[in-house]
């Protein structure tokens, strides 16, 4: 169980202050990637940001074709960190 006064406390006591926000324009790859069925390899797009920046959030807005939708992953990789993130996607 959390504490929710001792994580505020703590959250309250670092000074990591943020360098002022900036709005990125969207970047577009109209590169059409095929998903190879029953491969777990997968298909690959790749956009490159050169901008030194501390990324706080991505918005990723993807036009998908494929029979079972809830069957694909979308995977984000920040490098050269690694940082990485895997979200699949929920269709209704």
């Amino acid at each position: 169980m959390v504490n929710l006064d001792e994580a505020m406390k703590r959250a309250r006591m670092t000074n990591n202050v943020l360098p002022p926000q900036v709005i990125t324009p969207w970047v577009n790859n109209a590169a059409k990637v095929a998903v190879p069925d029953a491969s777990l390899a997968g298909g690959e797009s790749s956009i490159s940001i050169s901008d030194e920046l501390t990324v706080e959030s991505v918005q990723v807005k993807l036009t998908l074709d494929h029979t079972r939708l809830p069957d694909l992953a979308i995977e984000l990789i920040s490098l050269p960190a690694l940082a990485q993130c895997c979200k699949h996607l929920v269709m209704a």
